[in-house]
């Protein structure tokens, strides 16, 4: 059974086209965007859920949220779930890896400045990322 639902045009075509345009970093948001656009240039929703390769359902909740919150409504919040640790950056671990330290060294110094907890694999994994990144710009 199809529900009919009208859509709220919040923007002109215009406006959401200088939007898609702009959000490509983002591509959950740009998914979102013109799946919106196919329902402004006419198309069923069907028809659009299917340009966009969604459910007809998720079609519906992100009508909704369109028609309830307009342009907002799709700008990424917090996500549940676990939060995550707090992240070392390469350049964090860099430092503390001059003059040549031991795994137990650099894992007690990330404990004590950043109060999480890395396992000696995680900070060998971080370590060879860190040197690809090296190779990568030397190139």
């Amino acid at each position: 059974m199809l529900i009919n639902m009208p859509l709220v045009r919040h923007l002109s075509k215009e406006q959401l086209e200088n939007i898609i345009s702009r959000e490509k970093s983002r591509a959950r948001m740009i998914k979102r965007l013109m799946f919106i656009r196919a329902l402004y240039e006419g198309h069923t929703l069907s028809e659009a859920c299917a340009v966009v390769g969604i459910t007809r359902s998720c079609g519906y909740l992100w009508l909704n949220r369109w028609n309830m919150q307009g342009p907002t409504a799709f700008i990424p919040g917090p996500r549940p779930g676990r939060p995550r640790k707090a992240k070392v950056t390469s350049g964090q671990l860099l430092k503390m890896m001059d003059g040549s330290r031991s795994l137990e060294a650099i894992r007690n110094a990330i404990r004590e400045r950043f109060g999480v907890e890395y396992s000696y694999r995680q900070i060998i994994r971080i370590s060879k990322e860190i040197e690809r990144e090296k190779i990568d710009r030397m190139e």
